[in-house]
């Protein structure tokens, strides 16, 4: 999904309602991927589902990557599966976090997520981020160049192994 589309249109907003779903299950054998991109101007209002997991323990988990001048996620990012999956917010201005975000691993690591604004990143304390595994837990990095305020739960456990990494900076 791009904003650039929507811009002709002098809309530049990119929404996902709370009853709206993107799903990018595996398809073929080859993993799930969604990107949602408004770089240049305009909003992205995530308050709905986004998964990319793969219940098919030959086919990795996927990838989501979302990029825009301003980011609210309220709703629930999933890219769970044998491994965790890739999960990227990236925002010029302003991330607001009040949702979901995983990546875990049910029979091995966790995945990333990488959440990431160049001024101001806020996470709720409802916010709820995990890359969880069952043998080594995942990653979660969390930047923000001016304010990063974080406080939601962040957890990268692991059932039987080594727990993973949490990076906060800001």
């Amino acid at each position: 999904l791009s904003a650039k589309v929507a811009k002709d249109l002098k809309m530049g907003t990119i929404n996902i309602g709370s009853s709206g779903s993107i799903i990018a299950t595996n398809y073929k054998n080859k993993a799930g991927k969604v990107v949602i991109n408004s770089q240049d101007s305009g909003l992205i209002n995530m308050a709905g589902n986004i998964d990319v997991s793969s219940s098919n323990l030959k086919v990795p988990s996927g990838y989501i990557s979302v990029q825009g001048k301003t980011i609210y996620h309220r709703g629930k990012i999933k890219a769970n599966g044998e491994y965790g999956g890739k999960v990227q917010l990236l925002s010029k201005d302003m991330l607001a976090l009040d949702g979901v975000i995983e990546a875990n691993g049910s029979s091995s690591e966790g995945g990333e997520i990488i959440i990431m604004s160049e001024k101001t990143l806020l996470s709720s304390a409802k916010s709820k981020i995990e890359a969880k595994g069952k043998d080594k837990g995942g990653k979660i990095r969390s930047f923000a160049n001016l304010i990063n305020v974080t406080s939601g739960q962040l957890n990268v456990d692991a059932e039987a192994g080594e727990g993973g990494l949490i990076d906060v900076e800001g």
